[in-house]
């Protein structure tokens, strides 16, 4: 997917499943991908398998387990992929590596409705890459807009690098929940090894005192 948008109905599913995924924005700030309160699903593979899909927006359990190897996801070039609603939807992501490169995943609630559950679930058999730099931030977002509550952040890797190089930086990258009425979503990481370099890398939550 390169240099091109690609819009949903609301609710619906797309589902990309095949070799290396490539996601390469316009670098003009628009949405690469929408599915208003969607879900999508993005499997790399690289050996022969059958991966076991569900619709669950809940605890989704798309099984990969069947590949003996697993492919690489890319998005780059400022790639917005965006399945933000009320409530928010779900990303669900297999592969051996997933790079994502002052770009974003866009899982945010935006009215009253609580989301189901898991609005991003990353799981990745080698490293999660998540960089950006001055002006370029690169995260995956469930924050939660209005009184309904935010979707989870689940991340299962081999290891998690978020690199965000920005002096002074008030904004920030990585993995976020916050936010703004109804409460944010958890964010659950298990990896082996993490790193977080710089000011606006981050692993954050936050709530207001006001959140339910």
């Amino acid at each position: 997917v390169e240099n091109t948008r690609l819009g949903l109905d609301a609710g619906e599913t797309l589902s990309l499943i095949g070799g290396d995924i490539a996601i390469h924005g316009s670098g003009t700030g628009g949405d690469t991908l929408r599915l208003p309160s969607g879900r999508l699903n993005l499997v790399a593979v690289a050996s022969p398998g059958e991966v076991t899909l569900d619709d669950s927006r809940v605890d989704p359990q798309m099984r990969v387990d069947s590949f003996a190897q697993l492919g690489k996801i890319e998005v780059t070039g400022g790639a917005r992929i965006v399945y933000a609603g009320d409530p928010g939807g779900t990303a669900v992501i297999r592969a051996d590596s997933l790079l994502l490169d002052r770009s974003s995943f866009d899982g945010t609630t935006s009215g009253e409705t609580d989301h189901p559950g898991v609005s991003a679930d990353l799981g990745v058999r080698g490293q999660i890459d998540i960089l950006g730099e001055a002006g370029e931030f690169a995260w995956v977002d469930s924050t939660t807009l209005g009184a309904g509550r935010g979707g989870s952040i689940k991340v299962r890797a081999g290891s998690l690098r978020i690199e965000h190089l920005v002096p002074g930086a008030t904004r920030r990258g990585g993995l976020l929940s916050h936010s703004q009425g109804g409460d944010p979503g958890d964010i659950v990481v298990r990896v082996g090894q993490l790193w977080i370099t710089g000011r606006g890398a981050a692993i954050s939550s936050t709530r207001p005192r006001s959140g339910r």
